[in-house]
């Protein structure tokens, strides 16, 4: 099936065949030609806090890049916030940068990002493949320049486990549910039984439910936080009636439950989450025989935003402007931006960045843990528009995460929280 696809759909970015060493990269955009060395050299590539294990990196990097360029190794790292301040501290700066668009801001801070627009035109990777989304998001974070390229996208959905609908005879949820909705089910379910105590749903990061909104978390002519707007009040007041449902807020004023008591405990009947950050934990109860009997349908909403999803979030790779190969790591983003490259994330269960409607048809296929899932919920919405990124965003998250405690657990009315915070 892939050699059938590979065949219709022609080269991808970074196909190709073996190059002879010093060959000449001719650019499909009429630039001048680059000449690539291929003599043996080793890049470092660093994950920052976007997670990436070595088991992962060796699959879709490493092994990818060493069937195109053998001359080419990768050395892997990774770092949470704050590791890659010490590398450079040190002098010692990665070649390749893997990181999350919701992290993009702390990369830039840190002085390692770069305009690569003519280095991408020069080495031939057209950015037509990808989907419009995934560029046009790369490009809002980066004030219309292209400082990296798309390597993986996110998406959200609902988390819903059968077994619990079944137990408490509530009717599964449905595609294009507001909150209401959801709300009115998780009533139904937050019920004590056999001394286990179950929780209908979990309300989630206001960061995240006020994404169809498209309000930044600092105002970009201002440079003042965002948080006392009507869009988070509504997003507060939602949240606060899940809160309010008698039975929702646990021991030791428990209030936010983690995709472990959805996946492993199995209290949680409705989970609200980004797919990435799921599917690991999902995959590994499933290992272990310990999986709940989950399926997923759209995000809910509120009933003006039905639709819509959440913000575009992409995972992207970029080559530090300090680096002495660029050229030879841009052959590594064309490598695992192929067509090839990204329909073995496809099939294994990682959504692609390329408009290909093949690599569509083919996501998760190779995963059996899947067989049967409604996957193709996680494409049903368009995502909602990026915002202006801000250096401060991580500390206006911080801030706005802590007016849910206020909420839930010190009693505090919307307005007051907010005007607080």
């Amino acid at each position: 099936m892939a050699t059938a696809v590979l065949a219709a759909c022609g080269p991808g970015p970074g196909s190709g065949s073996k190059q002879s060493s010093d060959q000449t990269k001719t650019s499909n955009q009429g630039a001048a030609p680059v000449k690539v060395s291929t003599e043996p050299v080793t890049l470092k590539f660093y994950a920052h806090v976007a997670a990436l294990d070595q088991s992962t990196f060796q699959t879709y990097f490493a092994d990818v890049v060493k069937r195109t360029n053998p001359n080419i190794t990768l050395e892997f790292s990774f770092g949470a916030r704050g590791k890659l301040e010490e590398w450079i501290a040190a002098g010692t700066i990665p070649d390749i940068l893997y990181s999350g668009s919701d992290n993009y801001m702390s990369l830039q801070d840190l002085g390692v990002l770069e305009d690569m627009t003519d280095r991408l035109k020069l080495n031939g990777l057209d950015l037509s493949v990808f989907t419009p989304d995934s560029i046009q998001t790369m490009r809002d974070l980066a004030g219309g320049n292209m400082t990296g390229i798309p390597f993986s996208r996110n998406g959200a959905a609902l988390f819903y486990n059968k077994e619990m609908f079944d137990k408490f005879a509530v009717p599964y949820p449905t595609n294009g549910m507001t909150y209401d909705d959801v709300i009115g089910l998780a009533r139904k379910m937050t019920v004590t039984q056999g001394g286990i105590q179950y929780i209908g749903w979990e309300p989630g990061f206001p960061d995240a439910n006020i994404s169809p909104f498209v309000q930044p978390l600092v105002d970009p002519k201002t440079g003042k936080a965002l948080i006392d707007t009507p869009a988070y009040k509504k997003v507060f007041e939602m949240m606060k009636t899940g809160y309010e449902i008698p039975g929702f807020m646990g021991p030791k004023d428990l209030f936010r439950y983690t995709p472990s008591h959805f996946v492993n405990d199995q209290i949680v009947g409705m989970y609200v989450d980004w797919y990435n950050k799921m599917m690991p934990q999902l995959l590994e109860a499933d290992a272990k025989g310990k999986v709940p009997n989950w399926d997923i349908v759209t995000v809910p909403n509120f009933p003006e935003y039905v639709g819509v999803g959440r913000h575009e979030s992409v995972q992207f790779l970029a080559i530090a402007k300090q680096s002495k190969y660029k050229d030879q790591a841009m052959q590594v983003l064309k490598a695992v931006s192929s067509l090839e490259a990204q329909l073995l994330q496809s099939r294994n269960g990682r959504i692609s960045v390329l408009n290909d409607s093949e690599i569509r048809k083919q996501f998760s296929q190779d995963v059996k843990a899947f067989q049967g899932k409604q996957m193709d919920n996680l494409f049903k919405f368009k995502a909602a528009s990026s915002t202006p990124s801000s250096i401060y965003d991580d500390a206006v998250t911080t801030i706005v995460r802590n007016v849910a405690k206020e909420i839930a657990v010190n009693k505090k009315d919307v307005n007051t929280a907010l005007r607080e915070a």
